[in-house]
């Protein structure tokens, strides 16, 4: 048997795939490197990848008949993988959004729409950034990279009001449904923002820290006839217990407001005695010991739990090709939600559509 017989390349599973007007975009979610190309030998090599009998696996000699400059560019760009074996290797792809086909059927609408914007499935706005001590800003910068927290920094930069609009206006273009809205200082006028917010028909959800909240929303029961509004109230261990308390007790009546408490210690645990808070683990770097005993899953957790291992597999897949959010940052930057990654926002459409802007890999 030749060696080129026992030499196969695959399609990397880390690679987004599109089509659009005769061009392909391929996109890489671990460099963020990016490609688009009207040419028709890397068009029909990735087609060949992801034909049934192909399974996202050619020969070397199959993959050398369609090389050109844009497939050793995408090469360059790790697209492809190189594999050696005696057999033919199994090679998961990506499942392909369903938002494709969700547009298909429809008359105008989404599909007349250029650009990727149906490709968005979330966004994420943060208004401004949370100010305060080293510490605490060290914490929450250190959670923020975990869930939909404020981050904190020394800026005072905020979002314009008119530029928030301008987002909610593009984001109508796209399938979305829930904007989350996080808010990291009470230096701004929130009212101002909820009468853009009822111009447009989302579900909003504002996470914000338990002492912000109390500072400027003296009266919950003004914001809570504002039946698309929702917030996300966060505690952690620099909150202050009684604030929370206080604003559980208020908001009791109110079904738009969800209290979290973030919990980094076995102690902070044990004191949580709230059935009004669901509780999140935060990971600080030195709580392994927590972790180990209060968070990780054993085999007994394993084996009592109803999801079969495809169903963990399939979860795995889905969470591994995830793509669609984005995080507009309070200095008008845009970047996938949880990540550093950012570049100057031109709106949702110019975001998508742009070259530079890396589609994250994000986890839910």
């Amino acid at each position: 048997m030749k060696q080129s017989e026992l030499h196969w390349i695959a399609l990397s599973p880390n690679v987004f795939v599109d089509y659009t007007e005769g061009k392909i975009l391929l996109y890489n979610t671990r460099n963020y490197k990016c490609i688009t190309s009207t040419d028709t030998r890397l068009i029909n090599l990735i087609r060949e990848f992801y034909r049934p009998e192909n399974l996202g696996v050619l020969s070397l000699d199959e993959f050398e008949k369609m090389t050109s400059n844009d497939v050793r560019v995408a090469n360059n760009m790790n697209m492809f993988v190189s594999v050696k074996n005696s057999t033919k290797p199994l090679n998961f792809l990506p499942i392909l959004n369903l938002q494709h086909d969700l547009t298909k059927n429809m008359s105008g609408g989404l599909k007349e729409i250029k650009g990727k914007l149906s490709l968005l499935s979330s966004l994420f706005i943060q208004i401004n950034y949370g100010y305060a001590d080293s510490k605490v800003s060290f914490y929450r910068n250190l959670t923020s990279k975990q869930y939909a927290t404020p981050c904190f920094s020394e800026e005072k930069t905020t979002l314009r009001v008119d530029f928030v609009e301008q987002i909610l206006k593009e984001a109508c273009l796209s399938s979305i449904h829930n904007v989350h809205i996080i808010i990291g200082s009470p230096m701004i006028n929130i009212m101002e923002y909820i009468r853009i917010f009822e111009r447009y028909n989302f579900q909003y959800y504002l996470h914000i820290y338990s002492d912000i909240v109390y500072e400027y929303l003296s009266h919950i029961s003004d914001y809570s006839s504002v039946s698309k509004i929702n917030f996300v109230v966060f505690c952690d261990r620099y909150s202050n217990p009684n604030i929370a308390q206080r604003l559980i007790k208020e908001s009791k009546d109110c079904g738009n407001f969800e209290f979290i408490n973030l919990i980094d210690e076995v102690d902070r645990l044990l004191s949580c005695s709230s059935s009004a808070m669901k509780m999140l683990p935060v990971w600080t770097e030195n709580n392994f010991d927590f972790f180990l005993k209060e968070v990780f899953i054993g085999i007994e957790d394993i084996e009592a739990s109803e999801l079969t291992l495809s169903d963990l597999f399939c979860n795995q897949k889905l969470n591994r090709n995830f793509f669609g959010i984005l995080q507009i940052n309070p200095d008008e930057t845009i970047a996938a939600f949880l990540d550093g990654k950012n570049t100057r926002y031109s709106g949702p459409r110019g975001i998508v559509r742009g070259r530079r802007m890396p589609l994250p890999n994000q986890r839910t």
